[in-house]
């Protein structure tokens, strides 16, 4: 059963049938092959899904799963518009159905397209869970089956070539014996096509004898020592055969050079009638036929060794179902970009397969080019100014403790003036402010770092958008659309934080780690009414929490705590933006999320999301237990961009937890939609319910993201995402203060 790919765009959908993993391990579309080897151990998926859908006006990619006896499937979610990265995906889709409405393109460009679009953007995402556990063991079998055929057939067509060989060698060595090729006046008449073919195997014959003479001559030099009587007649013996073996090469290398002698000579050849030889035509034909085995036999090891990737790709998700309950069903490495189950990793990959990602990462290895220079140098400088400040920080800090007169202080870190920052004229990024304040010198260096990073991204991305378009100029065959700065955005920043990401949390974690302790304090022994959190139905299964003080109303001061850090976004862009303009934001970010229209309310609706967890009866600990894990990833992800996607998904479950636990809990009330103060509860309960050292981290993690989330993503739902749970700790912080005093 093939697999089906359904694209849409702008009230246009294209089918294409006939996406199969052909034999198990060769990848095609219509029976129509790559023109170059890709790795087949992700097509593995290819054996489970039916039909994988991608729709560019709403920018998600949804599969569905091949149905088995008694079961039916239903479809599942790739990714939705929190996938930042997929933006070459929607471009890649729409310049395909654009060419295919021009009809400017062969049925086999379409063909080879689709196959890349899909091997590079959507099977790696494909997500398995536990419910497709049967039907990977059946793909397994099946693969295993095929296996078990291809080992027998092997054998059988290895049988074959080798009796072949022998036939052969029978058949040349009886020409040789009844034909007198060491004469010139014979060997000139025969056909060129003939004295190819025998000069090759006579070549290789004498290779082979010579072989055998040396050893026969060891043997002589050995026993022609010794004076015994059975070691002179082995010397006798040696001495035969080492003479036969030399005879048989004198003998073939005179009908090798009567060979040459006439093969060279191609003036006098021209005048020479040929003679055809039946005897001569079968000699041919046989080794066409043994060229022919050999060749078929080396496809068929390496179709083994590609099912071989395959069959181990299933095993690891397999594996992986086990253990966790989900799989993507391959590993990167840490000492590369490769997947585990690669095997042909030496395999030319086409310029016009490669990713803007790769794209970039090749600028930024080549040492030669300014950008890469300029990346080496900014995170070798930064990396340096953070150490230095956290080792003099570290030094007063431990004076002061001591109480030590010193007359150190710490460098004061204003940040530049407004001058000094309007270097790029028309730069949208240059004022993007901060919710800290050069109140201190810690806040004032975090304001510098963060000024310094953010100008750094832009201008190295405006350089490498002018790189990658003059690329693009010289390669007419690219498949990439116009460089779109925000696309190279979010490239260049996960190759740029893979070196700042580590000294950023150190510095954040040290600033912020006396306000988190204090925090991660309050909440562990204040129940949720003491932290603000005063819905019932988010404090069934608290009896443990509750120290029987009497009870306040502060959802007055948790909605004003509310209300004031929504500004966070107008904080970040420099403009007051209301409450419900963030939920209702229905601005373009620079064509890089399209025109996605989620409003708060639609965005809360659990309907419009695949559920990732399913809430147990209880609440408490167990119903936030997938939110703890996530927030705790969150906190150990390598990049802005993985903190953001984990801190979406992780509310994206807050809102599904929140909507089943209201539902139980208000069952007599007639409206059970949650509201943003809902929310922002369920994320303050959330917060109580995580490891009091992940609160610590995770509290200076989401202000990390805060100051160096992109611009161009205010107002996106990973900007709510992150806006729910940076006032989630403000909520904390507010009724941390309302009790001090």
């Amino acid at each position: 059963m093939k697999m089906e790919l359904v694209l849409k765009y702008r009230g246009k959908t294209c089918h294409y049938s006939g996406i199969a993993l052909k034999e198990f391990y060769m990848p095609v579309v219509n029976n129509i092959e790559s023109d170059f080897q890709i790795e087949p151990a992700i097509w593995f998926k290819s054996l489970i899904i039916k039909t994988i859908q991608v729709d560019c006006d709403l920018r998600n990619v949804f599969w569905e799963r091949k149905c088995q006896l008694g079961s039916s499937g239903s479809p599942r979610v790739v990714f939705e518009d929190d996938r930042l990265e997929e933006c070459e995906l929607f471009n890649a889709v729409i310049n395909l159905i654009h060419k295919s409405d021009k009809k400017n393109c062969s049925v086999d460009d379409v063909s080879r397209e689709i196959l890349r679009i899909l091997h590079l953007h959507v099977l790696p995402l494909v997500l398995l869970k536990d419910e497709d556990l049967t039907c990977l063991k059946a793909a397994l079998d099946d693969v295993e089956d095929r296996i078990t055929y291809m080992n027998n057939l092997t054998i059988d067509k290895d049988k074959q070539l080798m009796e072949s060989e022998k036939n052969l060698q029978e058949y040349r060595e009886n020409l040789l014996q009844t034909e007198n090729f060491e004469s010139y006046s014979n060997v000139k008449h025969c056909t060129d096509k003939f004295l190819m073919e025998l000069l090759d195997d006579v070549n290789r014959e004498i290779r082979t004898l010579t072989d055998r003479l040396i050893t026969f001559q060891s043997c002589v030099d050995m026993t022609r020592n010794s004076v015994t009587n059975e070691s002179k007649i082995h010397l006798m013996e040696w001495r035969k055969k080492r003479d036969e073996v030399n005879s048989s090469i004198l003998k073939l290398q005179c009908i090798r050079e009567s060979i040459k002698n006439v093969t060279t000579r191609t003036k006098r050849r021209k005048k020479v009638k040929i003679i055809h030889n039946e005897k001569h035509d079968t000699y041919v034909t046989l080794k066409e036929n043994l060229r022919a085995d050999k060749s078929a036999i080396q496809s068929m090891f390496e179709g083994k060794v590609k099912i071989t990737s395959v069959r181990e790709a299933i095993i690891q998700a397999c594996n992986d179902l086990k253990a966790s309950g989900e799989s993507t069903g391959y590993d990167v490495p840490k000492c590369g970009e490769r997947l585990s189950t690669d095997i042909l990793g030496n395999s030319p990959k086409p310029k016009k397969w490669l990713t803007l990602n790769e794209r970039i990462q090749n600028i930024l290895s080549d040492k030669s080019t300014e950008s890469a220079q300029t990346y080496t140098t900014f995170c070798a400088s930064t990396v340096k100014k953070i150490r230095n400040f956290l080792s003099q920080k570290a030094l007063i800090d431990r004076k002061r403790s001591e109480n030590v007169p010193f007359f150190m202080e710490m460098t004061d870190y204003t940040l530049p003036s407004q001058n000094e920052k309007q270097k790029t004229a028309g730069n949208p990024y240059e004022n993007v402010s901060t919710e800290l304040n050069a109140e201190s010198p810690e806040k004032g260096f975090l304001n510098m770092i963060k000024e310094e990073v953010m100008q750094h991204i832009y201008d190295q991305c405006q350089s490498l958008v002018q790189l990658l378009s003059k690329q693009q100029s010289f390669n007419k065959k690219s498949n990439c659309n116009k460089i779109n700065l925000n696309n190279v955005w979010v490239f260049y920043e996960l190759q740029l934080y893979q070196h700042l990401i580590e000294p950023l949390s150190d510095l954040f974690e040290n600033i912020y780690r006396e306000k988190a302790t204090e925090m991660a304090s309050f909440v562990t022994s204040k129940s949720l009414k003491d932290i603000g959190v005063q819905e019932q139905w988010l404090q069934s299964d608290e009896e443990d929490r509750q120290h029987h003080i009497e009870s306040v109303s502060v959802r007055n001061t948790s909605n004003k705590c509310f209300e004031k850090n929504v500004a966070i976004v107008a904080l970040r862009n420099g403009r007051t933006l209301t409450f419900s303009e963030l939920c209702e934001s229905d601005e373009e970010i620079n064509d890089f999320f399209g025109s996605p229209t989620v409003a708060c309310d639609s965005y809360l609706s659990s309907d419009l999301h695949q559920k990732d967890i399913k809430c147990t009866k209880t609440c408490g600990q167990e119903a936030f237990k997938h939110v703890c894990n996530e927030l705790e990833h969150m906190t150990r992800s390598k990049s802005i961009m993985g903190k953001l996607k984990s801190i979406t998904k992780a509310n994206r479950m807050v809102s599904e937890c929140a909507s089943s636990l209201k539902s139980r809990g208000c069952e007599l009330s007639d409206d059970n939609a949650l509201s943003a103060d809902d929310m922002l509860a369920s994320a303050t309960c959330a917060l109580t319910k995580v490891d009091t050292r992940v609160f610590e981290k995770l509290y200076a993690h989401v202000h990390l993201v805060n100051d160096f989330i992109p611009p161009f993503m205010m107002g996106s739902r990973q900007d709510w995402s992150l806006t729910n749970f940076f006032c989630a700790f403000q909520n904390i912080s507010c009724n941390l203060e309302s009790t001090r005093s």
